[in-house]
């Protein structure tokens, strides 16, 4: 978990109030087992012969290689009011700048075999809505625990998957000084309009 804050205020002939704020969190969950897989066949004596290399080195694995989700907020808030400009009754009303992020990050990798491997990946970026103005009173606190309940308004949403796999020609006598892979992969891409 990381954590950072940072404020800044000024005044000056001009300006009544600049203050700027901003506020960075993230958190991440990372789970690799040590778990390596099954050989059930491994140390079969009767699969010694070269010609069942592919039966003998047989393997699976159920169990992922690894998972990682991190979630990351960024908020910026500034708030601008001026003084002196005219003497009209809109001079005292601030100007407010403010955005609030919401990223969210998935990985799966999974060696179902040795020779074979997946991997997906997604990354999610939304918005939590923020109402006008400055966050001063519990209404407008609610609108924003509200919508980080949500997860945010969706604005992008990327994912992408590919598969590895190493066609087991070393497995044979005859075509062991070869090798070959094949890679799949396909994403897919989402904005808001």
């Amino acid at each position: 978990f990381t954590y950072a804050q940072s404020e800044a205020t000024q005044t000056n002939f001009n300006l009544q109030e600049n203050t700027r704020r901003n506020y960075k969190a993230a958190g991440v969950w990372q789970y690799s087992p040590k778990f390596k897989g099954f050989e059930p066949f491994k140390n079969m004596k009767f699969l010694s012969s070269p010609f069942l290399q592919l039966i003998k080195d047989f393997n699976f694995n159920p169990v992922p290689s690894n998972l990682s989700v991190r979630y990351e907020l960024d908020r910026s808030f500034s708030k601008m009011t001026y003084r002196n400009a005219n003497t009209d009754a809109q001079n005292s009303v601030p100007n407010f700048q403010k955005f609030f992020i919401f990223n969210r990050t998935y990985n799966v990798r999974w060696a179902l075999a040795k020779s074979l491997s997946i991997d997906y990946a997604s990354r999610i970026n939304a918005i939590i809505d923020e109402p006008d103005g400055d966050l001063d009173n519990q209404d407008s606190l609610d609108v924003v625990i509200s919508n980080l309940k949500k997860f945010g308004r969706t604005k992008t949403y990327d994912q992408n998957i590919s598969a590895n796999y190493t066609v087991p020609l070393d497995k044979f006598p005859l075509t062991n000084w070869l090798g070959a892979e094949y890679r799949y992969n396909v994403g897919y891409n989402w904005k808001a309009g």
